[in-house]
């Protein structure tokens, strides 16, 4: 996913356990914000098979959407700011083609940090700005596309709008 733009949007659900902890179930969808750009992934099982012309028999891959889920531990510092601990699992899904049929499905698994800021609106309602960095430590195994590897990592960044009850 090197060099890639992805857009998407996240719901949360989060109970503040104290005054300055807080714990987060969050669901994720991400899909390419522009054209899909190709990655590269070898067509065996043998990294260093070669195709009957001579070279490494090759498939480019496309992002269609990941897909994911997170648990997120945070620590509400002086007001506003918080950090937080990220766990996130969830799938890649990739194609042959942009816009193609649905080629490939694989296993993400993540570890990350967010810092940010909330900021209240009203006694309801709180505005959030963040950023985070994920690394992922494990990326399951696909036979057809072996060299495919998920970058060591990631960021992004977030806004929105927070309600309490």
């Amino acid at each position: 996913m090197t060099g890639e733009v992805l857009g998407g949007f996240s719901c949360a659900l989060r109970s503040r356990l104290s005054r300055s902890v807080s714990l987060a179930l969050e669901s994720r969808n991400v899909f390419p914000a522009f054209a899909p750009g190709a990655r590269t992934g070898s067509a065996g099982a043998d990294q260093g098979a070669s195709s009957s012309a001579g070279g490494s028999a090759e498939q480019a891959l496309y992002t269609r959407s990941i897909v994911s889920g997170a648990i997120a531990s945070c620590f509400h510092l002086r007001d506003p700011f918080v950090g937080c601990g990220l766990v996130e699992v969830g799938t890649l899904l990739l194609s042959g083609q942009p816009g193609g049929d649905l080629d490939t499905i694989l296993l993400i698994m993540a570890l990350g940090v967010r810092g940010g800021a909330e900021v209240a609106l009203s006694d309801t309602f709180w505005f959030y700005a963040h950023g985070e960095l994920l690394s992922a430590f494990r990326l399951q195994d696909a036979p057809a596309i072996d060299a495919l590897r998920t970058p060591r990592l990631t960021a992004s960044v977030g806004a929105g709008l927070l309600a309490g009850f």
